[in-house]
């Protein structure tokens, strides 16, 4: 303990031997005693000397900076798919680090990208991150410079890690430039639906079953014109040709909607016994934990699956938070990150190192292989298949 100077006193002679006095009998009871023990040496005693803390690599150093710098920004603005699924795997974010809150705003990317585009418009740039299609965003915010790469932020070691991912650590670049977006989750893709209530067992064996003349007006589908749902119909055209296309959207007469959670619960209901595109994965997941939904069906047919990412990761143009978003992303695509991610999203991770799948369901078969589609190489068929069913949808 330090003593502050003027709580010392000078010690007067008497005091001084004293003081001296005593330490002659300290000294002598000293002489008497046994001899100390010499201290432990690893190396005389055989025992092996405490190894030394390994040194941190770079980018464990770089961590601990930015989570400092990132806590300082106290926030971080992540857009994501509606469903509170996606609240709950973000709430696991602000449990990991005490200080960040997460401004969450949910909704599909086709309304939540004009709403981005009008604000920066008039100066205002409230968003740091998106998770989305590949379709949106690679077609709407790139060309108004709005997105920045997000491959410079990936910079964790245990992230980066080829043997950690299905098909290595690139496979999740989809765009050409494999830098402006990742995608670290995929899924087998369940565009085609039946109510096994209303269709029998037999009914539909392929997908130009849906042309039979019992099910017009009865088929329920995502608005193919509307940005970011025409996978479902790119995979019908190379099935089935675009005369199917033409046929099914231009004479049977299907039911269009373009919010998810609203088509989703019109499955559940119901309401219609084929579904293109709905039930949602996503809105899908709430409905399934209040036990509804049992009587809907995937129909895997005609070898049309794909593999889909539904939550490919942007960084957007001058985002307020600039660290905290790169905390943010590299963190989802850790071990742990990924993790939360599954078992809240229900989506399944490309991690292979140990991440519980976050839904069976959609997990790619193994030993087949499916088409690549997701994908902005494809983007060029995507706006031919919208040009296509804006033409024939009446």
């Amino acid at each position: 303990m330090t003593v502050s100077n003027e709580n010392q006193h000078d010690i007067s002679r008497r005091g001084f031997l004293r003081a001296g006095s005593l330490a002659g009998a300290a000294a002598a009871v000293a002489a008497c005693a046994p001899a100390a023990a010499p201290a432990s040496d690893p190396a005389r005693s055989g025992q092996a000397a405490p190894a030394a803390a390994p040194a941190k690599a770079a980018w464990e150093k770089e961590w601990d900076t930015l989570v400092e710098a990132a806590k300082k920004e106290k926030e971080v603005a992540v857009i994501t798919y509606p469903g509170s699924q996606f609240r709950k795997f973000l709430d696991t974010f602000e449990a990991a680090f005490p200080g960040i809150m997460v401004q969450h705003t949910a909704g599909n990317a086709s309304a939540i990208v004009p709403k981005i585009i009008q604000e920066r418009q008039g100066g205002v740039y409230s968003q740091d991150l998106m998770l989305a299609t590949v379709t949106t965003p690679l077609i709407n915010l790139r060309p108004a410079n709005a997105l920045e790469p997000v491959r410079p932020l990936i910079f964790r070691g245990d992230v980066i890690d080829d043997k950690v991912w299905s098909g290595g650590f690139e496979a999740g670049f989809l765009d050409k430039e494999k830098r402006m977006m990742y995608a670290p989750t995929f899924d087998r893709n369940l565009g085609l639906w039946i109510n096994t209530d209303q269709v029998g067992a037999t009914e539909i064996s392929g997908i130009k079953d849906l042309l039979n003349p019992k099910w017009k007006g009865k088929i329920l589908s995502l608005d193919p014109r509307s940005v970011g749902v025409a996978w479902n119909v790119l995979d019908m055209k190379r099935t089935g040709g675009e005369e199917f296309v033409r046929k099914l959207y231009g004479e049977q007469e299907p039911v269009l909607v373009r919010d998810l959670r609203q088509g989703t619960e019109f499955m559940v209901k119901g309401q219609y016994p084929i579904g293109i595109g709905v039930p949602n994965a996503d809105a899908f997941l709430d409905f399934e934990a209040q036990g509804l939904g049992k009587n809907l069906k995937f129909l895997e047919i005609d070898g049309g699956t794909f593999l889909l990412s539904t939550s490919n990761t942007y960084r957007i143009e001058r985002g307020p938070h600039p660290n905290a978003a790169k905390l943010f992303i590299n963190w989802l695509f850790t071990k742990e990150g990924q993790t939360n991610w599954a078992k809240f999203t229900g989506q399944n991770s490309r991690r292979t190192d140990g991440v519980p799948p976050g839904n069976p369901r959609y997990l790619p078969t193994a030993g087949r292989t499916y088409p690549t589609i997701e994908a902005e190489a494809q983007l060029e068929e995507v706006n031919r298949i919208y040009a296509l069913t804006k033409e024939v949808i009446k």
